[in-house]
C-alpha cells in the first residue's frame, strides 16, 4: 500500500516527506472498482462514469464491474447474439441437410482410415501403410489447386452428389480387394472425389446462409463438426468390425471366409451406405440458381488460369502462405503417426482390429478437446 494510502493523505496532495524540489507523486485518478483514488472508498459512492470504465480495465472482476450475473452487459448481449444466431441456422433445413449430409460421410472417411489401418497393418505390416497412407495425401498436393477452380465452374449440387456416388462405389470396391496396389488405387480415387467435394461444399455455405452474423455460426459449426468426425468416425470403425464379429460367430453361413476378412468387408459394405445416405441428404438441399445463362464453358486453359491466380495469391499473401506451411507438417506428422503407430500397437500392445480401431479413437479425440479450449 502506498505511503498516501496509510496516512490518508488526498492522492497528490504533498505529505511532507517529498525531497525538497521534487514534486508530489501522481496518482491514478480512480482505483479498479471505481472508486476515487482519494476518497479511500469510506464515502461509498462511485462515479458512474469510473464504473464503466473500469469494467473494462484488466484484472476486473464482476464485483468491480457492478455486474452480478459474471460479466458487463456488453459480454451478456454477445452471448445473447450468438445463441440466438445458433437457434436461426438450427432452423435452416437446407444448411443442415448440407451440415448433416458432411458429417456423415466426414465419418465414413475416417471409418475408412481406421479399417484400412488394421486391414494393410496385418497384410502387409512393411510398407503397405506408408504406401497407403501416401496415396491418401498425394491428390491434395497435385489437384489441390485445380479442383477449387474446377468446383467454381460447376453446379455445386450436382457435384456434391456425385462425388458422393463415386465414394460409395469405391468404397464397396474396397471391400473385396486384397492386392495392395488395388487398396491404394482405390484410396487415390476415393480422395480425389473427396478433394472435390470439399470445396464445392465449402463454397455452398454463402448461398445457404446468406446472413453474415450467421455464417459466421454455420462457418463454425462446420468446422467443429470435421473434427468430431475424426474420433467419430474411428469410433464407428471400432463398432462395425466388433458387430462384424459378433455376425459372424452367430451366423455360420458366414463361415466360407475368415473371421478377419468378413470383418473388413462388411465394415467397407455399411460405409459405402454412409455416402449415399449424404447424397441422398444433398438432393434435398434448394440451391440458389448459379449461373443466370449458361454455364461457364471449361476448357484447361481456363482452369489453368485460375490457378495460375490461386499460386499467385498465394506466394504474395503470408498469411496464406503460413497456413499452407503449418498444413503440410501437420500432414507429414500426422501420416508418420499412422505409419509407425499400428506397428507400434501390433507388436507392443498386441491390438490389432477392433482394438486398434478403439485406441486410434482416443488418439483422435485430442482434435475436439484442444480446438473446444478458450
Amino acid at each position: 500500500m502506498d505511503e498516501d494510502d496509510r496516512t490518508g493523505t488526498p492522492t497528490g496532495e504533498p505529505t511532507g516527506k517529498e525531497k525538497p524540489g521534487e514534486p508530489a507523486a501522481e496518482q491514478p485518478a480512480w482505483t479498479i472498482d471505481g472508486t476515487g483514488a482519494g476518497d479511500g472508498g469510506d464515502s461509498g459512492e462511485k462515479d458512474p462514469e469510473r464504473q464503466a470504465q473500469a469494467a473494462h480495465a484488466p484484472f476486473a472482476t464482476p464485483s468491480a464491474s457492478g455486474s452480478e450475473g459474471g460479466g458487463s452487459p456488453e459480454e451478456k448481449a454477445a452471448v445473447t447474439f450468438e445463441v440466438r444466431d445458433f437457434k436461426k441456422i438450427l432452423k435452416n433445413r437446407n444448411f443442415m441437410a448440407l451440415w448433416i449430409g458432411q458429417g456423415i460421410s466426414g465419418i465414413g472417411d475416417w471409418v475408412i482410415v481406421g479399417v484400412l489401418l488394421t486391414k494393410i497393418n496385418q497384410s502387409n505390416p512393411q510398407w503397405g501403410i506408408f504406401w497407403m497412407m501416401t496415396f491418401r495425401f498425394l491428390p491434395a498436393f497435385l489437384f489441390g489447386l485445380i479442383a477449387g477452380a474446377l468446383v467454381d465452374r460447376l453446379e455445386r449440387k450436382a457435384t456434391m452428389v456425385f462425388c458422393d456416388i463415386c465414394r460409395a462405389l469405391l468404397v464397396f470396391a474396397l471391400a473385396f480387394s486384397n492386392s495392395l496396389p488395388l487398396i491404394c488405387a482405390l484410396v487415390f480415387g476415393i480422395e480425389c472425389f473427396s478433394l472435390v467435394f470439399g470445396p464445392a461444399k465449402d463454397a455452398s455455405i454463402p448461398d445457404l446462409v446468406p446472413k453474415k452474423d450467421e455464417l459466421i455460426t454455420a462457418n463454425s459449426l462446420m468446422s467443429t463438426s470435421t473434427y468430431l468426425t475424426m474420433a467419430i468416425g474411428t469410433l464407428i470403425a471400432t463398432v462395425f468390425l466388433a458387430f462384424a464379429f459378433v455376425i459372424y460367430k452367430a451366423l455360420p453361413i458366414f463361415h466360407f471366409v475368415s473371421s478377419t476378412q468378413f470383418q473388413y468387408e462388411f465394415a467397407f459394405i455399411i460405409d459405402s451406405l454412409t455416402f449415399v445416405a449424404s447424397a441422398m441428404l444433398v438432393l434435398t438441399i434448394a440451391f440458389p440458381k448459379r449461373f443466370d445463362g449458361d454455364r461457364p464453358k471449361i476448357s484447361a486453359s481456363h482452369v489453368w488460369q485460375d490457378t495460375r491466380e490461386g499460386l499467385s495469391y498465394m506466394r504474395t499473401n503470408p498469411l496464406t502462405r503460413s497456413i499452407l506451411g503449418v498444413m503440410i507438417i501437420g500432414f507429414i506428422g500426422g501420416g508418420s503417426l499412422y505409419v509407425l503407430g499400428a506397428p507400434f500397437a501390433a507388436e507392443v500392445l498386441h491390438s490389432t482390429g477392433a482394438k486398434f480401431t478403439l485406441i486410434l479413437t482416443l488418439l483422435l479425440q485430442g482434435h475436439p478437446v484442444a480446438g473446444a479450449r478458450p
